[in-house]
């Protein structure tokens, strides 16, 4: 069994994640912050996710913040 510990360069995704993300890398690849149509819908694909995370974690969403 192989054990990857460079995770400070890069860590692998979850199979799950990928799945869900895929759309967003393929057809609805919208800038969050334009004002456009493919924006906004990005932009509220983002609000949801906060939101679903906040209450997984037991915080507002507001107190959750994204980071690249």
């Amino acid at each position: 069994m192989r054990i990857y510990i460079d995770h400070a360069s890069t860590t692998p995704c979850d199979k799950r994640v990928v799945e869900a993300m895929l759309p967003y890398f393929t057809d609805e690849f919208g800038n969050a912050d334009s004002q456009h149509f493919y924006g906004r819908e990005t932009a509220k694909a983002v609000a949801d996710a906060r939101a679903t995370i906040a209450n997984l974690i037991g915080c507002a969403a507001n107190e959750l913040y994204f980071t690249a």
